[in-house]
């Protein structure tokens, strides 16, 4: 973030947007935390277009422990409604893996990656919340085909070998799904296992009165720095709010 003797530097969050901008037919990604407005106005963006691409996300399906679930499980199902509404065509998805025999617990996903078409692959420690685009220190590795096929391969089989993991799937079975189903979303479902290793679709949600008693991003997930006067003037704006309805 900006600091008195320095600028803030953004370029993870403008990587993000640009690259969810010029993706042409799917965008994959894997990651913690789905809490970003900026993220997502950027999918709401491609979705509303008739050409836009399938966008595949892969999240753990609950947060771990109740502060998680009761903050950035909150603005994720905030976030996943409002993009319901802004796809009509059902190019988005949310997907968790899913592993036999754990019950309620689910596998904790930690990976930051996105790969767009076979053109750009990014893996680092920046998380898809306002925290990691504009108040915490991240660095992520990005690589670009630019044309060069040995590159486009490159990234297309790192996406692959990721989904064949979670799908349980050779790459030959996922490589005739890509061909038989050319909307990655709809490859995924014919690959879909309900009584196996697999991604499952999945919809978070949240409790009304939980929803509605708590405040929205620029508290819970902050994307530039704020003073504890401003934190408690929101809060008691929120409160006053609550108790007006």
């Amino acid at each position: 973030p900006a600091r008195d003797d320095a600028p803030g530097i953004s370029e993870i969050r403008t990587l993000y947007t640009d690259a969810i901008g010029a993706a042409r037919d799917s965008i994959y990604l894997e990651n913690q935390y789905f809490s970003s407005g900026l993220i997502a106005d950027a999918f709401a963006d491609r979705l509303h277009q008739p050409d836009g691409p399938d966008i595949a996300l892969v999240s753990r399906r609950t947060k771990s422990g109740w502060l998680e679930e009761a903050s950035m499980g909150v603005l994720r199902a905030r976030l996943y409604r409002g993009l319901r509404a802004a796809d009509p065509q059902g190019r988005f998805q949310l997907y968790c893996p899913h592993v036999p025999g754990l019950g309620d617990a689910c596998v904790n996903v930690h990976s930051k990656v996105m790969a767009v078409d076979d053109r750009l692959l990014t893996i680092g420690s920046a998380n898809l919340s306002n925290r990691s685009f504009g108040l915490d220190t991240e660095c992520n590795l990005v690589i670009e085909s630019r044309g060069d096929p040995r590159g486009a391969a490159g990234i297309r089989a790192m996406r692959d070998r990721l989904l064949c993991e979670h799908l349980a799937v050779t790459p030959d079975a996922l490589a005739n799904a890509m061909a038989a189903h050319p909307r990655l979303n709809d490859a995924l479902a014919a690959l879909h296992r309900p009584d196996g290793r697999t991604l499952q679709p999945f919809v978070p949600t949240v409790p009304d009165d939980i929803d509605a008693a708590l405040p929205d991003a620029s508290l819970l997930d902050p994307i530039e720095p704020i003073d504890a006067e401003e934190v408690m003037a929101r809060s008691e704006e929120h409160t006053s709010e609550l108790q007006s309805r």
